[in-house]
């Protein structure tokens, strides 16, 4: 792992994806701060494919299913499942796969009514593009009017007794431990 002065996140180097990955991931992002690319990207953060749908945040599956035909042709509609995530507060999320494991799914993200002016999305995708290169968030595959496509990462949320578990905290402090012990710039 490799660490910019500048950058608070440590710079992946274990990186591999077939070009069968690649072609249907958006392309890779580039942190601003790093001395070097990642990932096997270039230049500055690249755009983030924008679809033209807005997907009605009171019935989410059929927008979503719009933005998989998008993203997935090859995928037959008939076998697309869907599971919708409930435990969210303002967000609506749906992950569609065909895989019985959900090692194919995309999770759409639907912006709930009026975030935005609580949450500034440029800057969002911005720093989730940063993070993707880093290896600290999934795949970007699209934006779209009122919300983002990502992949699906399995695992679960901590609760109080994992971060409790020397075991787990220790893995993941570390990583974070130099942006910590970084100095603060000082607002004006």
């Amino acid at each position: 792992m490799a660490l910019s002065q500048r950058c608070p996140l440590p710079c992946s180097t274990w990186w591999t994806a077939s070009s069968a990955e690649l072609a249907m991931a958006a392309p890779p992002a580039r942190c601003p701060d790093c001395p070097r690319p990642e990932r096997g990207g270039g230049g500055a953060t690249p755009a983030v494919p924008h679809l033209a749908i807005a997907v009605d945040e009171g019935d989410v599956l059929p927008g979503a299913l719009r933005i998989v035909r998008r993203l997935r042709p090859a995928w037959d509609p008939a076998t697309v499942k869907t599971k919708l995530f409930t435990d969210g507060i303002t967000n609506k999320l749906v992950a569609c796969y065909t895989d019985e494991g959900m090692g194919d799914a995309l999770l759409v993200r639907v912006y709930g009514r009026k975030t935005e002016l609580l949450v500034d999305r440029e800057t969002e995708l911005r720093n989730f593009q940063v993070l993707r290169a880093h290896g600290c968030a999934p795949d970007l595959y699209c934006a779209f009017q009122n919300g983002l496509c990502y992949q699906f990462l399995p695992g679960i949320a901590l609760g109080p007794d994992h971060v409790r578990d020397p075991h787990i905290f220790s893995g993941t402090c570390p990583p974070r431990a130099p942006s910590a012990r970084r100095p603060r710039r000082r607002r004006p």
